[in-house]
């Protein structure tokens, strides 16, 4: 019984350490926050998918819908998945507030901080992230 705890002990945090997101997973937690948002769409597509990076890591994507609006998304499993989300509009960091161009440059040394560090994934977080892998919103 003592190995077997012991066993688990090791296993566990290597199961929770934080990692990169995959491209169809971020499509995937978008998709979710537009039909959250958006009840009566059928068919979601994107416009576009910015990926926010530092010198060696992607940090996070902005998917943008057709119709306005976007959603910020995380590229790290150790990150809340959805950072920010915006119902219309477009995603310009040329012409946003100064308060959000401070709060998006948080999240991406909070980002690179968690990668560096290989902080592990909470089980919060990891709930969080399981809610936008499951089949119905």
């Amino acid at each position: 019984m003592k190995k077997l705890m012991l066993l688990l002990l090791l296993i566990v945090p290597i199961c929770l350490v934080g990692k990169n997101v995959k491209k169809e997973t971020i499509l995937k937690v978008a998709e979710k926050v537009y039909i959250k948002d958006f009840p009566a769409s059928q068919n979601v597509t994107f416009e576009d998918v910015i990926v926010v990076k530092n010198e060696t890591d992607t940090l996070y994507y902005v998917v943008s819908y057709p119709k306005g609006g976007f959603v910020i998304v995380s590229a790290d499993s150790s990150a809340p998945p959805v950072l920010g989300k915006c119902k219309k509009g477009a995603y310009n960091p040329e012409i946003m507030p100064p308060g959000l161009l401070v709060l998006l440059e948080r999240y991406k040394f909070s980002i690179a901080e968690i990668k560096a560090k290989k902080i592990t994934q909470s089980e919060k977080i990891k709930k969080q992230w399981d809610e936008y892998q499951m089949k119905t919103v």
